[in-house]
């Protein structure tokens, strides 16, 4: 009776061990490149072809390999990386564990072509599924190249699983991006279907290399460094006002390795403390430099996650750098200047982005920044004053019968007036309401979006005259990956051929937004998340208000506001404010006896 346990044959432990590092082209591009800059070379070119699933090619120019070498390179877990188990514990370099080569050679027809500096000629090896020729002779340069063919050939049901051409070509441009950020000393380049598409020359340093990568979003990079406890963080930040709704634009790098790691992210964001919108990103490069002991960088398989010894320790120094950086830079700095400016011009109120960017400037200074208040309290006071006034002067009453029974919290509400288009003035009983109509609008719309869900199906609006959109190669992936769920969602989508689509129809409640908008913004929200319910509420954030409102739709806005939870209402955004009229009366300072 045979055993029925048995030893795998190798071929098929490659090919497993294939399944966990090569996932994509990508994964190929990656490991290949880590490779070259193992290698200490310091330019890298990478071609692909049919989105790297019919060709990848990577030359570089470092040290290359013996035929020795060459031949133990595509062995399983032969490294020069590492000789004892202590070495685990001081991991400096890319890779290390010796299975990339293989793994990648055991799918694939892969050839190796390497030259030794000083030597005098190269070689060339010859892998297909695994199985390697014996080294040939070859006129080459000196590094390495490597070319892996027809990706999948011998795994069909892996090859089935990869995406379009498009998909694929993004995903490996967003591997060289992130590449090209971790190590900015060195010459990278990227062609596809053999067009120039990247080219990243060497960079003087973080910020150069950050601001060529990311272009016309990295044109208003600023720098920060912090050292504390053995801990180096480098951060390389836009303005808060220049904020995504998608982590896409963080980059995260852990001693010159691209990771992804929620801790690292999530500081990132907690450092901009009140600069950043809820569901907002920052667009911002972090570097982090700690001690090889201190990270364990030997918990994926594609090394794209880490873990720390201390997660608190490099949290709250990327805190505390975020927050110092932005403090110090000079569109955060000095808030009572631009409070001061606001009114002394006889303004009657302050930009109101230019005052909560300043509240929480203030917070990030701590108190010293607020010694000038003080000085201009008697301006400011003077110029509420005018503020309120005017507001006498656009006063009207809601029609009656316009709310809903007239029973409600605000359709009980005499309005007075709607100031700077965007903010509703009323009065309710014995108190001064104020409303944000613009997040009152949003909060309309995506309670009827995700009751109209829970339903069963979200009304349509027919586009008088359709749009046509061109998505990028990311966006386009994610329309092929989840067009489903985009119809679920309400809208009705054609592709047009290569990366164009027609939008025939939005969500009803949503007809009066930009389309394109629509469409761009819910694509950027599928890499975060796919809950229904927090998409709908991205795509309500796109209403806004824009011109004076009639008695009507304000009546029936306040009615609308009445059908919804007010507990609910009082997270996020806010839409009321309320003040009693002993508020208001502390606020203009009556009953003080120092006044004349």
């Amino acid at each position: 009776m045979e055993p029925r346990i048995a030893i795998l044959d190798p071929e098929v432990v490659n090919q497993i061990a294939a399944g966990e590092v090569v996932e994509r082209p990508a994964s190929v591009v990656k490991e290949l490149v880590e490779n070259s800059l193992d290698a200490q070379a310091r330019r890298i070119d990478v071609e692909v072809d049919q989105g790297g699933q019919q060709l990848v090619r990577v030359a570089d120019d470092g040290h290359g390999m013996t035929p020795t070498e060459a031949r133990l390179a595509l062995q399983r877990h032969a490294t020069s990386k590492l000789r004892r188990t202590e070495d685990l514990q001081w991991i400096q370099s890319m890779g290390f564990r010796g299975e990339a080569l293989p793994s990648i050679a055991s799918v694939s027809r892969l050839t190796l072509i390497t030259r030794p500096v000083a030597a005098d000629a190269g070689i060339v090896v010859r892998v297909e599924g695994g199985h390697a020729s014996a080294p040939e002779p070859a006129g080459c340069r000196e590094g390495t190249t490597l070319e892996v063919a027809e990706l999948f050939f011998n795994t069909p049901a892996r090859r089935k699983f990869l995406k379009s051409t498009a998909t694929e070509s993004a995903h490996v441009a967003d591997v060289l991006t992130q590449l090209a950020l971790a190590n900015p000393h060195v010459h990278l380049t990227l062609a596809m279907d053999g067009r120039p598409t990247l080219d990243f020359p060497p960079a003087a340093g973080r910020l150069d290399r950050a601001r060529t990568v990311l272009g016309r979003r990295g044109a208003h990079l600023f720098e920060g460094e912090l050292q504390a406890d053995g801990v180096t963080v480098q951060v390389c930040l836009c303005p808060p006002g220049e904020s995504t709704r998608s982590s896409r634009s963080v980059y995260l790098v852990v001693n010159r390795r691209a990771v992804r790691d929620r801790v690292l992210l999530q500081a990132l964001v907690a450092g901009h403390e009140t600069l950043l919108d809820p569901g907002r990103f920052p667009v911002a490069v972090v570097h982090l430099d700690l001690p090889p002991q201190l990270v364990d960088v030997n918990v994926h398989p594609q090394k794209v996650e880490v873990r720390f010894a201390d997660p608190g320790r490099v949290g709250n120094a990327i805190r505390t750098c975020v927050r110092e950086t932005l403090a110090g830079h000079p569109e955060q700095r000095a808030p009572t200047d631009v409070l001061h400016s606001a009114y002394q011009n006889g303004s009657q109120h302050p930009r109101a982005g230019e005052v909560r960017t300043q509240a929480a400037t203030y917070r990030l200074l701590g108190h010293d920044a607020t010694r000038g208040y003080d000085q201009h309290r008697s301006r400011l006071g003077e110029a509420s004053r005018r503020f309120w006034s005017s507001l006498a002067t656009r006063s009207w009453d809601v029609p009656e019968g316009e709310g809903v029974d007239g029973v409600g919290f605000f359709s009980a509400l005499r309005v007075v007036g709607q100031v700077l288009d965007q903010h509703l003035v009323c009065e309710g009983e014995d108190e001064l309401v104020l409303l944000d109509l613009g997040a009152a609008r949003q909060r309309v719309v995506c309670h009827r979006l995700t009751v109209a869900l829970e339903q069963g199906e979200i009304p349509r609006q027919l586009l008088l005259i359709p749009a046509q959109i061109r998505l990028g190669d990311e966006a386009a992936r994610l329309m092929d990956e989840q067009r489903e769920l985009v119809v679920r969602l309400g809208f009705e989508v054609e592709p047009l051929g290569g990366q164009g689509w027609t939008i025939r129809a939005v969500p009803l409640w949503l007809a009066g937004v930009d389309p394109a908008a629509l469409v761009h913004d819910l694509l950027a929200r599928l890499g975060l998340t796919l809950e229904p319910k927090e998409l709908l509420a991205a795509l309500a954030r796109q209403v806004t208000v824009e011109r004076q409102m009639e008695p009507r739709e304000l009546a029936q806005l306040l009615g609308a506001l009445d059908q919804l939870d007010l507990a609910e209402m009082s997270s996020g955004r806010p839409v009321v404010a309320r003040m009693d009229r002993a508020s208001l009366a502390r606020l203009f300072g009556e009953g003080r006896t120092d006044e004349p």
